[in-house]
C-alpha cells in the first residue's frame, strides 16, 4: 500500500491508503524472491556491531596463542550460524543503500506520460538551434508549505542565471507545484538571459496528453518533472529536500555506477548537479565543527574554486621535476599526482603517481594529508576528471583546511605539542599537518586524455597499454 498526500493540506504527507499500483507497477518480475515476514518477536539489537572486524582481527593475531594468519599459516575459521543477523541495515554500504529502490518501476500510465514530456523538451531545445537537445532542469520549492525554510524566487532564479550561462543552455525545464511562481520565475530568467527559453510539464502537452496530465494528483504529477529531471543535461535544485537529495545522487550515478563516490550534498554540486539553498537547519558537510575557524575555512573551498591543469603543463612540471632531480638528487619531489581510480586503474598510470581508490579515500585521507604535506603542488586525476577527481580534491582541500584550523585553535588555546616533545613515533603525527601555500589541481579530462598524448611515452607513463584503450573510451 502507498500513502497519499493529502490535497489540500500538501504538508500532510500521510492522508489515505492507495494499492501499489497508484504510483508503481503490480508486475512482481523485477522484484527480489525473498520471502516477507509480517511478525517478529521483539528482541535487543546489538548497538556497536562496527566493532566487529576490529575485534576479530585482534582475537586472530593476540587472543588464540596461535600464530596470525598468514600465506605459510592459514587457518579456516568458521563462524556461528546467523551471526550476520545482528548487522544493523545502518552499516549497508552506499552501493546498496543507494541502488535499494531502482527494482521499484512507475506503472505504464506515469512513465507514458513522463517519456512524452521528456521527448518533447528535447524537441523544444532543438527548437532553439540547440541541435543536441540539451536542456537545463531546475526545482523551486515553493509551495505554501515551505515557505518558511526555502530559497526566495530571486534567489533560485539567479543559480539558474548562473549555470545557464556556465553551461550554455536556451532552455530550462522548471519543475514546480505553484503555477503564479512559475509564471514569476519564467519572467525574470527570460528577461535577464535574453534568448532563454523557460517552460514546465503543462506547456509541452496538449490535448489528451494534457488532459491526462490535469488527471494526476499531485505526487504523481512529481513523479513527472523527477523523470525529466533525470533527463536533464544539468539539475539545479533548491535545498533542503528529500526529493532534491534523491535526484542529484541517482543523477551522480550516471557517470560512476556502482562504483561512485557517496554524493556530498552541499553547493559544491557536481559534474551534473547543483543545489543550494537554506542550509542552516540541517548538516550537510563532514567536518570538524569544534571551532568557528574551523567551520569558515571548511565553508571557503568549492567545486568551482578548483583549477584544471592541462596534461601540457602537468607534462612540463614532471620534467621539470626530474631535471632538477638530477642537478641536486638530494632535492626532494614538490610535486604530487593522485591517481583516484577505482577497478578502472588499469592501462597505464602517470609515472610516480599515487594510487589512492575513491572508494577507500575516508579511510586513506589521514595518509594521504601526511604524504602530501611538504608538496608545493599536486594534482588530482581519475579517468576522465569529471566526478572522482575532482571530489578527491575538494576533499583533500577541505580536510587539509579542517586540520589547520584546529591545530590554530590548538595553539591559541595553548593545548599545542611543544617541539622538543614530538618525535617520529608521536601518536599526534596524523594530525600535524604542516602549514604552508600548496597549489592543487585537478587534471583537464583525466588520465583517458593524458594517455591519448602521453600513453606511449615512457619517460612519462607507465605500464601504458595501446590495446586497451584502443577498445575503449
Amino acid at each position: 500500500m502507498i500513502r497519499r498526500r493529502n490535497e489540500t493540506d500538501l504538508a500532510d504527507l500521510f492522508a489515505n491508503y492507495l494499492p501499489f499500483t497508484y504510483m508503481l507497477t503490480s508486475s512482481t518480475s523485477g522484484l527480489p524472491s525473498k520471502p516477507i515476514v509480517l511478525t517478529l518477536t521483539s528482541t535487543r539489537m546489538r548497538l556497536h556491531a562496527h566493532r566487529f572486524g576490529d575485534r576479530f582481527r585482534n582475537w586472530l593475531n593476540r587472543g588464540t596463542r596461535r600464530l596470525p594468519p598468514s600465506a605459510n599459516y592459514t587457518r579456516l575459521i568458521r563462524f556461528n550460524w546467523g551471526v550476520l543477523r545482528d548487522w544493523d541495515i545502518w552499516y549497508d554500504r552506499p552501493e546498496f543503500a543507494i541502488t535499494f529502490g531502482h527494482v521499484l518501476k512507475f506503472n505504464e500510465r506515469l512513465l507514458r506520460i513522463e517519456e512524452a514530456v521528456l521527448c518533447n523538451m528535447h524537441e523544444v531545445s532543438r527548437s532553439q538551434r540547440d541541435k543536441n537537445g540539451r536542456f537545463l532542469g531546475t526545482h523551486l520549492r515553493t509551495e505554501r508549505d515551505a515557505w518558511s525554510s526555502w530559497q526566495h524566487t530571486t534567489s533560485s532564479c539567479k543559480k539558474l542565471q548562473t549555470k545557464a550561462s556556465q553551461g550554455g543552455f536556451g532552455v530550462a525545464y522548471l519543475a514546480i507545484g505553484n503555477a503564479t511562481e512559475a509564471r514569476r520565475f519564467a519572467t525574470d530568467a527570460e528577461t535577464s538571459l535574453p534568448g532563454m527559453k523557460v517552460v514546465g510539464k503543462r506547456d509541452l502537452l496538449s490535448g489528451e496528453g494534457l488532459n491526462e496530465l490535469d488527471a494526476l494528483t499531485f505526487d504523481q504529477q512529481g513523479t513527472v518533472d523527477f523523470v525529466v529531471l533525470l533527463g536533464s543535461d544539468f539539475f539545479v535544485g533548491t535545498m533542503p529536500g528529500i526529493f532534491l537529495v534523491y535526484t542529484a545522487v541517482k543523477r551522480h550515478l550516471r557517470t560512476g555506477g556502482l562504483y561512485t563516490r557517496p554524493y556530498r550534498v552541499a553547493t559544491e554540486g557536481d559534474a551534473l548537479s547543483y543545489v543550494g539553498g537554506n542550509y542552516e537547519s540541517i548538516s550537510v558537510r563532514r567536518i570538524s565543527t569544534t571551532s568557528t575557524n574551523s567551520k569558515r575555512m571548511a565553508a571557503a573551498t568549492t567545486i568551482a574554486d578548483l583549477e584544471r591543469i592541462s596534461a601540457d603543463r602537468l607534462k612540463d612540471l614532471i620534467l621539470a621535476q626530474a631535471q632538477q632531480k638530477i642537478e641536486d638528487p638530494n632535492s626532494g619531489s614538490k610535486v604530487a599526482i593522485v591517481d583516484v581510480r577505482d577497478d578502472d586503474h588499469v592501462g597505464g598510470h602517470i609515472k610516480s603517481s599515487l594510487h589512492f581508490p575513491s572508494g577507500s579515500l575516508d579511510a586513506t585521507m589521514p595518509t594521504l594529508l601526511r604524504q602530501l604535506a611538504d608538496k608545493d603542488t599536486v594534482v588530482f586525476h581519475c579517468a576522465l576528471s569529471r566526478e572522482r577527481g575532482p571530489s578527491a580534491a575538494l576533499r583533500y582541500l577541505r580536510e587539509r583546511e579542517a586540520q589547520q584550523a584546529q591545530q590554530q585553535q590548538a595553539k591559541a588555546e595553548g593545548k599545542g605539542v611543544a617541539e622538543g616533545e614530538k618525535g617520529a613515533g608521536d601518536g599526534n603525527a596524523e594530525t600535524e599537518l604542516k602549514v604552508k601555500q600548496q597549489k592543487v589541481y585537478v587534471l583537464d579530462r583525466g588520465f583517458v586524455g593524458w594517455q591519448e598524448v602521453y600513453g606511449p611515452d615512457e619517460t612519462l607513463t607507465e605500464a601504458w597499454r595501446k590495446e586497451l584503450w584502443e577498445q575503449s573510451h
